[in-house]
């Protein structure tokens, strides 16, 4: 390993640190913001305390995963026999996405 190597292998080290810190401020960031949302607003998610825990659980430990939609056909109005698609996310889904879109703005 030359002078070079070590140079760039310390440089990548602390670019490493730095992302970690910045992830894990946005994440704690996230968190707070599910709380306060829930808080708020939480008859509206239809969301029990105890699966908003969860939630937040499985995004401190990185095993969030978003689920797959629900795709609903509701009849298009004036046209009978039509039908429209409508895609519909999980409720836990939307309060995280909810959150995550104000902490990025």
């Amino acid at each position: 390993m030359g002078k070079g190597d070590k140079a760039l292998s310390t440089t990548s080290q602390r670019a490493d640190v730095g992302f970690e810190g910045k992830k894990g401020d946005l994440m704690q960031q996230l968190l707070a913001r599910i709380n306060s949302i829930f808080q708020v607003r939480g008859k509206k998610y239809d969301l029990s305390p105890l699966e908003v825990q969860k939630v937040l659980r499985d995004l401190k430990n990185d095993s969030f995963q978003f689920r797959t939609m629900q795709r609903l056909f509701r009849p298009k109005p004036n046209k009978p026999g039509k039908l429209r698609p409508i895609t519909k996310p999980h409720k836990k889904d939307i309060i995280v996405m909810h959150a995550l879109s104000e902490v990025l703005s």
